[in-house]
Order: C-alpha cells, then sequence, then structure tokens
C-alpha cells in the first residue's frame, strides 16, 4: 500500500489519549469544586434557612437563645460545709454555656472552691468518691469565667465547696446564668 492512500484509516494517536486525560481531570475537578461548594453552604448556612442536596430540599430548623438566671444575690457557707444549686439542661439545647461572675468574702482568705458536675458526679462527690467535674475554680475570691457544657440534656450542679475552711464563713456573691440554643418550634 501506498503512505498517500486515502481509503485506509487514520491511526488514534498518543494526542487524543492526552486530551481524553485532561478532559477527564478538568471534569473530575469541576466535580469536586461543585461538591464541596453546596457542602460547604450547607454547612456555613448557620442555624437558619433551607438546603438543596441532591435536589432534595432539607429545611434546617432555626434556634432561639434562651437564657436563665441560675443565681442572683448571696449565700452563705459555713466552714467545712458545700451549699450547691442544682439546673436543668432541656434535651434537645445546643451550645450550652453556664456563665459566672461570683465574689467570695470571709476568713483570711476570702475564698470558695467552685465545682461545675453533672448529677450522678455530684452523688460520688457527696460521697466521697472520685468524681469528673467540668470545671474546678481552685480556692479563688473572685470567679468571672464561662464554662461550656455538653450538648443534649441533663441535670447539672454547681457546688461551693467551703470544706478546706474550719474557722471561717464564707459568702458568695454574684450571678451565675445559663445560655443555650434550642429549635423554634
Amino acid at each position: 500500500m501506498d503512505s498517500s492512500d486515502s481509503s485506509q484509516k487514520p491511526k488514534k494517536g498518543l494526542g487524543n489519549t492526552i486530551l481524553k486525560a485532561i478532559a477527564g481531570v478538568f471534569i473530575f475537578y469541576i466535580t469536586l469544586y461543585g461538591t464541596i461548594y453546596v457542602l460547604s453552604h450547607i454547612s456555613s448556612s448557620g442555624s437558619t434557612g433551607n438546603a438543596i442536596a441532591n435536589g432534595v430540599q432539607t429545611i434546617l430548623p432555626i434556634y432561639k437563645t434562651v437564657t436563665e438566671t441560675i443565681f442572683s444575690g448571696s449565700i452563705n457557707v459555713p466552714p467545712l460545709t458545700y451549699r450547691y444549686i442544682t439546673f436543668d439542661v432541656p434535651s434537645n439545647a445546643r451550645d450550652v454555656q453556664l456563665n459566672i461572675n461570683i465574689v467570695a468574702s470571709g476568713g483570711w482568705g476570702n475564698n470558695i472552691i467552685l465545682y461545675v458536675m453533672n448529677y450522678p458526679n455530684f452523688v460520688n462527690y457527696e460521697n466521697g468518691n472520685n468524681y469528673y467535674v467540668y470545671y474546678n475554680s481552685g480556692k479563688e475570691t473572685y470567679i468571672y469565667t464561662t464554662v461550656n457544657l455538653p450538648n443534649g440534656g441533663g441535670e447539672y450542679v454547681i457546688v461551693l465547696d467551703n470544706t478546706f475552711s474550719i474557722i471561717s464563713t464564707k459568702t458568695v456573691t454574684g450571678t451565675i446564668t445559663l445560655s443555650y440554643q434550642v429549635p423554634v418550634t
């Protein structure tokens, strides 16, 4: 056969394979970028709005912030004792925070220990067993802090501990508030 014969089909060359590979990579990255774009808009849409994924519209819940006063005023804590305050967090709560702003006075050190724990750990604390706390202030005069608690419900306890003092009653004055978000119904 003559090389000038036009009835012969051209051979697929390396150039076509490279073009197909480049096109495939281009389509892959466009698809990847689109997926990331959609997912980032779904997750960054905050606590309100609608999201569309795979052609299905999902209504995201709208949340409202609830703030409750747990303690406000003064309480005396005699030597070798503690006082406690209980509070509940709803099961559908998220972004749960306990805001503490208290001052202790009385005795040589003008101090108190503040613990924040869940109720089962408080039972262990009362019985002298090992316990876990979400917050332990140590001996302090002024406690101004925010304690993040787990999402979801539970019963919690704030302990004002003066068991280290053998003579002095401590007076604790201030406010403790609880804030969290719940879905609007």
